[in-house]
């Protein structure tokens, strides 16, 4: 009868290497993935920012007799009738001297007054990060 000893010993060999590319194919996919977590996580914080300015901006335009004050000319500032004063300032977004939004590229506010039967628009242009496109935001007066 002859001994099976050395063809055990390559199986076990054989399993041990096996088992070595797959736990190295599976770290380089999850440092890939990770990577990628971080990449995506960098755009999502500038949206964050935005969505919270969207929310108090249509909270104001909402209002009741809602209309448009002033607006500057290069986009910088947009004032309602009751007061309230949008600023875009180093970065940030004020509602007031109240920092509602952070870390935005660029936002210029314009107003369109609506025709017969139409109502009015304000245009929010939008940059949230210096590599991304610009991008505009309608905002229509209920009233």
């Amino acid at each position: 009868m002859k001994s099976q000893k050395g063809m055990a010993l390559t199986s076990i060999i054989v399993y041990i290497i096996i088992m070595l590319v797959a736990m190295s194919i599976i770290s380089i996919i999850t440092s890939f993935f990770y990577n990628n977590v971080d990449e995506t996580g960098k755009n999502v914080e500038p949206s964050q920012e935005y969505t919270r300015f969207s929310r108090f901006f249509t909270e104001d335009i909402n209002k009741e007799n809602a209309k448009i004050l002033e607006c500057s000319e290069t986009g910088d500032y947009i004032i309602f009738s009751d007061g309230t004063q949008y600023t875009f300032r180093n970065n940030n977004i004020y509602r007031g001297k109240v920092l509602i939004c952070q870390n935005i590229a660029e936002v210029k506010f314009g107003y369109t007054f609506g025709e017969e039967g139409n109502k009015d628009v304000i245009n929010v242009t939008y940059k949230l990060t210096e590599d991304s496109e610009q991008k505009t935001s309608n905002f229509t007066f209920n009233n």
